[in-house]
């Protein structure tokens, strides 16, 4: 009980209140309670507008943390796809390295082989040439001896078996076999473009093809040098070799065709 007519009342919680008073005179009778309700708001940050606020901040805050970890992924994937690209290009490059090597070492075998068949096509070559040279030779001496002496039948028959090894073609296939090997089947692939060609074209023709002088390839077909450019001319009109073209370039696109 007081006398003062009044109440205050401070730092009152939000929410919803009623206030009851009653009086009493100074008999001690009391008077029925009187009420008054009212409500106290909360402050603006505790509003429904502000939870709204905060929910929506936090939606956008989780929105952005997920699109920020979707790009950092994004990143992450893109920065690996190109690492993995890097190494598969590296990875190309080491194979195309190996490749190389291999045909590095596989072509200098070749040229090892093909510098092998080379000297003994030489060998051969000059294996012929001697042979043909000291052939001729000894076949000149029986001439003459069988001229002074015609009635020496060993002469004849010696004279008639020079003839018979002269007309022997062993040692020309031989030399077309190392030759064909080196030079990738060359008389075999002339001789399928031009059938019409016959064995003495196709000695020329690799004679040719070996660079050959005209003296050389006299010594081995047992003609005078002056016999070797009738063949010449004769192989060109064959093969319808225009003039300005050399005949060993116009051999080898044939060939290659």
């Amino acid at each position: 009980w007081n006398k003062k007519p009044e109440k205050d009342y401070t730092n009152l919680p939000n929410g919803d209140y009623t206030f009851k008073v009653k009086a009493r005179n100074n008999l001690g009778i009391e008077s029925e309670f009187a009420g008054f309700s009212f409500i106290v708001s909360p402050p603006w940050y505790k509003s429904p507008i502000a939870s709204v606020f905060y929910l929506c901040c936090l939606g956008g805050a989780i929105f952005l943390l997920n699109y920020y970890h979707r790009k950092k992924l994004e990143r992450q994937k893109r920065l690996y796809e190109e690492k993995q690209a890097q190494l598969r290009v590296l990875h190309q490059l080491e194979i195309e390295k190996n490749e190389k090597e291999i045909i590095r070492l596989q072509n200098e075998k070749l040229a090892n082989e093909v510098s092998y068949k080379n000297r003994e096509l030489a060998d051969t070559t000059m294996h012929l040439l001697e042979r043909n040279d000291a052939f001729i030779k000894v076949k000149e001496t029986l001439q003459k001896l069988y001229k002074s002496d015609s009635s020496n039948v060993d002469l004849k028959r010696a004279i008639s078996l020079m003839n018979d090894i002269e007309r022997n073609d062993s040692e020309w296939e031989k030399f077309a076999a190392s030759f064909d090997e080196i030079n990738n089947d060359f008389l075999k692939k002339l001789k399928a473009k031009f059938p019409s060609l016959t064995a003495n074209d196709q000695k020329l023709c690799a004679y040719l093809q070996l660079n050959m002088t005209s003296k050389e390839i006299a010594q081995l077909l047992n003609i005078s040098i002056r016999g070797v450019e009738i063949s010449r001319y004769r192989l060109r009109k064959k093969l319808g070799v225009p003039t300005e073209v050399h005949i060993t370039d116009f051999l080898n696109e044939q060939v290659k065709a």
